[in-house]
């Protein structure tokens, strides 16, 4: 498809069964591959067997591969296939300001190439008054990231779950970003989480406001450019606290393996050598 959606739902408890790729090719922003709309569409249900691809043209931005908008809750995606975006602002996987108990899951891989804000996954909410609560997304397969974030949780996300039965590699940014006002969350990666030696990130990062959240990683974090491998806190007062890390292998980095930061009461469980 060009220039357009691939699947658009604007309406309330539907069911879509698809065998059959979506991909589209725009020169548009906006153009998604799959997308559940903005405000109060909600209990859908879409099981899909096929690859979902978006390709910009022209240097459309924001073709986001799975889009929940805002406010839109309690939708569930199945998708056994790989997800694959281009553009810039076009992430894998996106749950964006203030939707509430969705569930996706993803038997495949996540791989998106293009320019900054290209997130593999990420999640947010809208405001203090608007969080995004509850939300579940796994991900049987690897997540690949060219230059942005591989995994997100950011602007007041709360209550949310990710799981990555896989390996999550980022080549310019963090493999797990926390940041502004993200309370709660919990990302367990079941396989090794790298970034490269261009990253400008440490690999693992709890920035300001991201506070008791949980990150486990059950295989090795490595961290190939001089920077930490995992920090938490950014600059000034009053950071990121009462976080928890635990990582079952070797944390590898060519900086800092760990960074505390004006952060408190942080804690980190390492099964193996630093």
């Amino acid at each position: 498809m060009e220039d357009v959606k691939g699947i658009n739902i604007t309406s309330s408890s539907n069911t879509l069964n698809i065998n059959g790729d979506i991909t589209v090719i725009s020169s548009v922003n906006s153009a998604f591959g799959l997308n559940i709309d903005n405000g109060g569409n909600n209990n859908n249900v879409i099981n899909m067997t096929g690859n979902i691809s978006t390709i910009s043209t022209g240097g459309a931005t924001a073709m986001h591969g799975i889009r929940i908008g805002p406010n839109s809750s309690t939708n569930t995606v199945n998708v056994t296939g790989n997800v694959s975006t281009t553009g810039a602002n076009s992430s894998g996987i996106l749950i964006i300001e203030g939707g509430d108990n969705n569930n996706i899951t993803l038997n495949g891989n996540i791989n998106t190439s293009g320019g900054s804000n290209a997130n593999g996954i990420r999640i947010t909410g809208q405001n203090s008054s608007n969080f995004a609560i509850n939300n579940n997304i796994t991900v049987n397969g690897d997540i690949s990231t060219v230059s942005s974030h591989a995994i997100e949780i950011a602007q007041d996300a709360h209550d949310s779950y990710i799981v990555v039965n896989g390996n999550v590699q980022s080549t310019n940014n963090a493999g797990i970003r926390m940041t502004t006002d993200s309370v709660n969350n919990i990302v367990t990666v079941n396989g090794n989480i790298s970034t490269s030696a261009t990253s400008a990130n440490p690999t693992i990062t709890f920035n300001a406001g991201a506070s008791d959240n949980l990150v486990v990683i059950n295989g090795n974090v490595t961290q190939l450019a001089n920077k930490p491998a995992i920090k938490f806190g950014a600059n000034g007062a009053d950071t990121s606290h009462d976080n928890t890390v635990s990582v079952s292998g070797n944390i590898t980095s060519a900086g800092t393996g760990i960074r505390f930061n004006n952060s408190d009461n942080n804690e980190i469980f390492v099964s193996g050598n630093i």
